[in-house]
This record gives C-alpha cells, structure tokens and sequence, in this order.
C-alpha cells in the first residue's frame, strides 16, 4: 500500500497548485464561477485563500501527499464559512473570467 500523509494546508504550500487542485474537482461550478482559463481560475481561487472566514481559506483545506505530490484535496465548509460577496469582488479585482 502506498504511503499516504494528510495534512491541513498550509500557506507555505504551492497555493496554485491546491487551486488548480480545487478547479479540477468540479467542471460545472468552478468554471462557471472563474472562466475556463485554468491558470486564470486558479489565480483567482489562491487570492481567495487569504480571505478570513472564507470558503477557500487554508484552514478548510487538508492535503493528502504521496511522496511531494497532491494526490487528494479535502475542502471542507468549517464553522459556516461564507462567500461575502464584496471581499471577493475586492480581492478579484482585474481577474476576468474568460
């Protein structure tokens, strides 16, 4: 059996790549919300990972690794994060969907 560690992210991880990670879990929501452009999504989703109390916040996220790579993601709606609206639109300013 392969030797697998899950972890809650952390922000010294490659936050791009836990984003494009999330992107690719849905192909109806995601792309809707942040365009088809995955590196464009993904930039938008990792600026979201700054946001207290948000949904994509870091400490909604565990990480499952094999060896140095992500092999599973766990985002996780804890203490009823929420999506305000404003602060996302703040935070996304300029990032277009495509």
């Amino acid at each position: 059996m392969a030797n697998i560690i899950v972890r809650h992210a952390r922000n010294t991880d490659d936050l791009l790549k836990i984003a494009s990670c999330i992107y690719l879990t849905d192909p109806f929501i995601y792309p809707a919300a942040f365009g088809t452009d995955i590196h464009q999504a993904a930039y938008a989703i990792s600026r979201l990972m700054s946001m207290e109390d948000g949904l994509f916040h870091l400490d909604n996220l565990a990480l499952a690794f094999h060896g140095k790579d992500i092999c599973g993601i766990l985002l996780y709606n804890r203490n009823g994060a929420v999506w305000e609206q404003s602060q996302c639109t703040d935070l996304l300013q300029g990032i277009a969907p495509s």
